[in-house]
Protein backbone atom coordinates (compact mmCIF):
# COMPACT_ATOMS: atom_id res chain seq x y z
CA UNK A 1 0.00 0.00 0.00
CA UNK A 2 0.96 3.33 -1.24
CA UNK A 3 0.83 6.29 1.01
CA UNK A 4 -0.20 9.62 -0.39
CA UNK A 5 2.49 12.34 -0.04
CA UNK A 6 1.64 15.53 1.92
CA UNK A 7 2.96 18.52 3.73
CA UNK A 8 4.97 16.37 6.36
CA UNK A 9 6.28 13.89 4.18
CA UNK A 10 9.75 14.01 2.17
CA UNK A 11 7.84 14.22 -1.31
CA UNK A 12 6.52 17.51 -0.37
CA UNK A 13 10.40 19.04 -0.46
CA UNK A 14 12.58 20.66 1.36
CA UNK A 15 12.13 23.84 -0.65
CA UNK A 16 8.52 23.99 0.36
CA UNK A 17 6.50 26.69 2.34
CA UNK A 18 5.11 23.90 4.09
CA UNK A 19 8.46 22.70 5.06
CA UNK A 20 9.70 26.35 5.89
CA UNK A 21 6.72 26.78 8.11
CA UNK A 22 7.33 23.14 9.64
CA UNK A 23 11.17 24.00 10.59
CA UNK A 24 10.78 26.98 12.12
CA UNK A 25 8.07 25.61 14.62
CA UNK A 26 10.13 23.55 16.24
CA UNK A 27 13.23 26.36 16.33
CA UNK A 28 13.72 26.70 20.27
CA UNK A 29 13.55 30.53 20.25
CA UNK A 30 13.56 32.54 23.68
CA UNK A 31 12.08 29.33 24.77
CA UNK A 32 12.16 28.18 28.41
CA UNK A 33 14.61 24.82 28.94
CA UNK A 34 11.18 22.34 28.88
CA UNK A 35 10.18 23.60 26.05
CA UNK A 36 13.52 23.65 24.13
CA UNK A 37 13.51 19.20 25.54
CA UNK A 38 10.14 19.49 24.13
CA UNK A 39 10.86 20.90 20.56
CA UNK A 40 13.68 18.59 20.31
CA UNK A 41 12.29 15.35 21.24
CA UNK A 42 9.25 16.28 18.26
CA UNK A 43 12.81 17.07 16.01
CA UNK A 44 13.51 13.30 16.81
CA UNK A 45 10.22 11.70 16.19
CA UNK A 46 9.71 14.03 13.23
CA UNK A 47 13.14 12.34 11.78
CA UNK A 48 11.67 9.14 12.50
CA UNK A 49 8.45 9.48 10.90
CA UNK A 50 10.00 10.92 7.81
CA UNK A 51 12.35 7.57 8.42
CA UNK A 52 8.99 5.34 8.21
CA UNK A 53 7.45 6.91 5.31
CA UNK A 54 10.71 6.77 3.36
CA UNK A 55 10.63 2.84 4.18
CA UNK A 56 7.42 2.57 3.19
CA UNK A 57 7.15 3.59 -0.08
CA UNK A 58 10.33 1.84 -0.87
CA UNK A 59 8.24 -1.14 -0.80
CA UNK A 60 9.36 -2.29 2.78
CA UNK A 61 6.32 -4.09 5.27
CA UNK A 62 5.36 -2.95 8.38
CA UNK A 63 6.78 -5.58 10.11
CA UNK A 64 10.09 -5.13 8.41
CA UNK A 65 10.13 -0.94 8.68
CA UNK A 66 9.55 -1.70 13.10
CA UNK A 67 12.19 -4.03 12.91
CA UNK A 68 14.60 -1.20 11.48
CA UNK A 69 14.05 1.76 12.91
CA UNK A 70 13.18 -0.18 15.91
CA UNK A 71 9.71 0.73 16.07
CA UNK A 72 6.53 -0.73 17.83
CA UNK A 73 4.32 -2.26 14.70
CA UNK A 74 1.37 -0.29 15.71
CA UNK A 75 3.12 3.63 15.70
CA UNK A 76 4.48 2.26 12.17
CA UNK A 77 1.35 1.54 10.74
CA UNK A 78 0.32 5.06 12.21
CA UNK A 79 2.56 6.77 10.37
CA UNK A 80 2.37 5.08 7.41
CA UNK A 81 -1.57 6.06 7.10
CA UNK A 82 -1.58 9.31 8.82
CA UNK A 83 -0.80 11.55 5.73
CA UNK A 84 1.40 13.91 7.89
CA UNK A 85 3.19 14.28 10.79
CA UNK A 86 1.25 13.50 13.40
CA UNK A 87 1.64 15.69 16.21
CA UNK A 88 1.24 14.97 20.06
CA UNK A 89 -1.74 16.14 21.71
CA UNK A 90 -1.40 19.04 23.92
CA UNK A 91 -1.48 18.12 27.56
CA UNK A 92 -4.90 20.33 29.25
CA UNK A 93 -3.91 22.70 31.56
CA UNK A 94 -4.64 22.44 34.98
CA UNK A 95 -5.60 24.39 37.79
CA UNK A 96 -2.56 26.47 39.30
CA UNK A 97 -2.27 28.21 42.59
CA UNK A 98 -1.11 30.80 41.10
CA UNK A 99 -4.59 31.57 38.72
CA UNK A 100 -5.44 34.23 41.20
CA UNK A 101 -2.19 35.94 41.26
CA UNK A 102 -1.01 36.65 38.19
CA UNK A 103 -2.38 39.46 37.45
CA UNK A 104 -0.60 41.05 40.36
CA UNK A 105 2.50 38.98 39.10
CA UNK A 106 2.65 40.73 35.87
CA UNK A 107 1.86 44.19 37.62
CA UNK A 108 5.04 43.90 39.56
CA UNK A 109 6.72 42.72 36.42
CA UNK A 110 5.68 45.79 34.79
CA UNK A 111 7.13 47.75 37.89
CA UNK A 112 10.71 46.30 37.87
CA UNK A 113 10.72 43.49 40.03
CA UNK A 114 12.27 40.52 38.61
CA UNK A 115 13.22 38.97 41.79
CA UNK A 116 11.30 35.64 41.92
CA UNK A 117 12.27 35.18 45.77
CA UNK A 118 10.98 39.05 46.36
CA UNK A 119 7.58 38.53 44.48
CA UNK A 120 7.12 34.82 46.10
CA UNK A 121 7.08 36.96 49.51
CA UNK A 122 4.78 39.05 48.71
CA UNK A 123 1.93 36.48 47.21
CA UNK A 124 2.73 34.64 50.59
CA UNK A 125 2.02 38.05 52.43
CA UNK A 126 -1.63 37.50 50.22
CA UNK A 127 -2.50 34.25 51.14
CA UNK A 128 -0.04 32.15 48.41
CA UNK A 129 0.77 29.07 50.13
CA UNK A 130 2.65 27.90 46.63
CA UNK A 131 5.91 27.47 46.69
CA UNK A 132 8.39 29.57 45.18
CA UNK A 133 9.55 27.37 42.05
CA UNK A 134 6.22 27.93 40.69
CA UNK A 135 6.70 31.53 41.06
CA UNK A 136 9.55 31.13 39.16
CA UNK A 137 8.38 29.35 36.29
CA UNK A 138 5.22 31.87 35.73
CA UNK A 139 7.79 34.36 35.64
CA UNK A 140 10.41 32.97 33.37
CA UNK A 141 8.80 33.34 29.61
CA UNK A 142 8.81 37.03 30.32
CA UNK A 143 12.73 36.81 30.92
CA UNK A 144 15.04 37.48 28.13
CA UNK A 145 16.30 34.67 26.22
CA UNK A 146 19.84 34.53 27.28
CA UNK A 147 18.95 34.31 30.92
CA UNK A 148 16.24 31.15 30.30
CA UNK A 149 18.71 28.69 31.52
CA UNK A 150 19.07 30.59 35.05
CA UNK A 151 21.79 32.83 34.17
CA UNK A 152 21.38 36.83 34.17
CA UNK A 153 21.94 37.72 30.69
CA UNK A 154 24.63 40.60 31.90
CA UNK A 155 27.07 38.35 33.88
CA UNK A 156 30.00 37.51 31.70
CA UNK A 157 30.37 34.01 30.24
CA UNK A 158 33.75 31.89 31.75
CA UNK A 159 35.26 31.85 27.66
CA UNK A 160 34.80 35.58 27.37
CA UNK A 161 36.09 36.87 30.35
CA UNK A 162 37.83 34.28 32.32
CA UNK A 163 39.38 36.96 35.04
CA UNK A 164 36.02 38.29 35.58
CA UNK A 165 33.97 34.75 36.58
CA UNK A 166 33.14 33.84 39.32
CA UNK A 167 34.50 30.46 40.38
CA UNK A 168 32.66 27.76 41.76
CA UNK A 169 33.86 26.10 45.12
CA UNK A 170 34.75 23.18 43.23
CA UNK A 171 37.15 25.11 40.85
CA UNK A 172 38.46 26.79 43.77
CA UNK A 173 39.35 23.34 45.57
CA UNK A 174 41.29 22.05 42.77
CA UNK A 175 43.23 25.43 42.53
CA UNK A 176 43.91 25.17 46.41
CA UNK A 177 45.30 21.90 45.70
CA UNK A 178 47.06 22.86 42.45
CA UNK A 179 45.33 19.92 40.47
CA UNK A 180 43.96 21.77 38.07
CA UNK A 181 46.28 24.32 35.81
CA UNK A 182 45.75 26.41 33.40
CA UNK A 183 47.39 26.39 29.78
CA UNK A 184 48.49 30.17 29.50
CA UNK A 185 50.44 32.11 32.24
CA UNK A 186 48.15 35.01 32.87
CA UNK A 187 45.40 32.64 33.76
CA UNK A 188 47.54 30.23 36.46
CA UNK A 189 48.44 33.87 37.67
CA UNK A 190 45.29 34.84 38.36
CA UNK A 191 44.11 32.16 39.82
CA UNK A 192 47.48 31.53 42.22
CA UNK A 193 46.78 35.61 43.39
CA UNK A 194 42.93 34.53 43.92
CA UNK A 195 44.28 31.64 46.35
CA UNK A 196 46.77 33.95 47.75
CA UNK A 197 44.05 36.28 49.04
CA UNK A 198 42.02 33.84 50.35
CA UNK A 199 44.32 32.42 52.42
CA UNK A 200 45.09 35.75 53.78
CA UNK A 201 41.49 36.48 54.41
CA UNK A 202 40.69 33.01 56.02
CA UNK A 203 43.46 31.60 57.81
CA UNK A 204 41.10 28.02 58.29
CA UNK A 205 41.35 27.87 54.09
CA UNK A 206 45.38 28.02 54.77
CA UNK A 207 45.46 25.71 57.58
CA UNK A 208 43.14 23.51 55.33
CA UNK A 209 45.29 23.63 52.28
CA UNK A 210 48.42 22.76 53.80
CA UNK A 211 46.71 19.40 55.36
CA UNK A 212 45.14 18.82 52.13
CA UNK A 213 48.46 19.32 50.49
CA UNK A 214 50.70 16.86 52.80
CA UNK A 215 47.56 14.57 52.60
CA UNK A 216 48.02 14.42 48.75
CA UNK A 217 51.67 13.83 49.08
CA UNK A 218 51.33 10.29 51.62
CA UNK A 219 49.01 8.89 49.23
CA UNK A 220 51.60 9.69 45.98
CA UNK A 221 54.83 8.70 47.95
CA UNK A 222 53.67 5.82 50.48
CA UNK A 223 54.78 7.60 53.44
CA UNK A 224 53.17 5.83 55.65
CA UNK A 225 54.92 6.64 59.03
CA UNK A 226 54.57 10.05 58.79
CA UNK A 227 50.56 9.71 59.07
CA UNK A 228 49.75 9.19 62.51
CA UNK A 229 51.77 12.83 62.80
CA UNK A 230 49.32 14.13 59.98
CA UNK A 231 46.15 12.56 61.40
CA UNK A 232 47.06 14.42 64.71
CA UNK A 233 47.11 17.47 63.40
CA UNK A 234 44.03 17.16 61.64
CA UNK A 235 42.26 16.07 64.07
CA UNK A 236 43.02 19.40 66.30
CA UNK A 237 43.28 21.52 63.17
CA UNK A 238 40.18 23.76 64.00
CA UNK A 239 38.76 23.38 60.67
CA UNK A 240 35.65 21.17 61.31
CA UNK A 241 35.60 19.48 58.12
CA UNK A 242 38.86 18.33 58.31
CA UNK A 243 38.79 17.19 62.01
CA UNK A 244 35.48 14.82 60.62
CA UNK A 245 37.44 13.42 57.91
CA UNK A 246 40.36 13.04 60.70
CA UNK A 247 38.33 10.89 62.83
CA UNK A 248 36.80 8.61 60.02
CA UNK A 249 40.56 7.89 58.74
CA UNK A 250 40.72 7.04 62.89
CA UNK A 251 38.21 4.23 62.90
CA UNK A 252 40.14 1.99 60.12
CA UNK A 253 44.17 3.43 60.73
CA UNK A 254 44.91 -0.11 59.85
CA UNK A 255 43.47 -0.20 56.63
CA UNK A 256 44.69 3.51 55.74
CA UNK A 257 48.62 2.58 56.69
CA UNK A 258 48.50 -0.54 54.59
CA UNK A 259 46.80 1.77 51.83
CA UNK A 260 49.87 4.20 52.51
CA UNK A 261 52.49 1.44 52.48
CA UNK A 262 51.36 -1.82 50.09
CA UNK A 263 51.86 -2.08 46.91
CA UNK A 264 48.80 -3.64 46.19
CA UNK A 265 44.72 -2.60 45.52
CA UNK A 266 41.89 -4.05 44.93
CA UNK A 267 40.57 -0.59 42.43
CA UNK A 268 40.86 -3.27 39.83
CA UNK A 269 38.56 -5.86 41.28
CA UNK A 270 36.09 -2.94 42.47
CA UNK A 271 36.13 -1.77 38.65
CA UNK A 272 35.20 -5.10 37.47
CA UNK A 273 32.51 -5.73 40.41
CA UNK A 274 30.94 -2.40 39.25
CA UNK A 275 30.95 -2.70 35.33
CA UNK A 276 29.53 -6.22 35.52
CA UNK A 277 26.57 -4.69 37.74
CA UNK A 278 26.05 -1.63 34.81
CA UNK A 279 25.57 -4.60 32.62
CA UNK A 280 23.04 -6.37 34.82
CA UNK A 281 21.38 -3.44 35.22
CA UNK A 282 21.30 -2.54 31.74
CA UNK A 283 19.48 -5.61 30.58
CA UNK A 284 16.33 -5.57 32.76
CA UNK A 285 16.76 -8.62 34.73
CA UNK A 286 17.63 -10.43 31.97
CA UNK A 287 21.57 -11.08 32.95
CA UNK A 288 21.20 -15.00 32.59
CA UNK A 289 25.13 -16.20 33.18
CA UNK A 290 25.52 -16.91 29.07
CA UNK A 291 24.18 -13.67 28.24
CA UNK A 292 26.30 -11.79 30.61
CA UNK A 293 29.06 -13.16 29.83
CA UNK A 294 28.67 -12.69 25.78
CA UNK A 295 27.67 -8.83 27.14
CA UNK A 296 31.37 -8.76 29.22
CA UNK A 297 33.50 -10.16 26.41
CA UNK A 298 32.06 -8.05 24.29
CA UNK A 299 32.23 -4.54 26.73
CA UNK A 300 35.90 -6.05 26.90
Amino acid sequence: MRVATGPGTPAAGAGTPEAATLATAVTPVSLTRAQREQATRRERRLARYHEVVRLHQEGLSVRAIAHRVRMHRRTVRLFTRAGRFPERASAKARPSQLDGYREYLRQRWEAGCHNATVLWRELRAQGFRGCRTLVNRAIQPWRPASSHDGRRASRPSPSSSPALAIPSPRQVSGWLLDLDRAADEDTQAHRQALVEQLCEANPAIKTAQGLANTFVRLLKDHQGPAFPGWLEQALHSGVSELEGFARGLQHDQAAVRAALTEPWSNGQVEGQINRLKCLKRQMYGRANFDLLRLRTLRAA
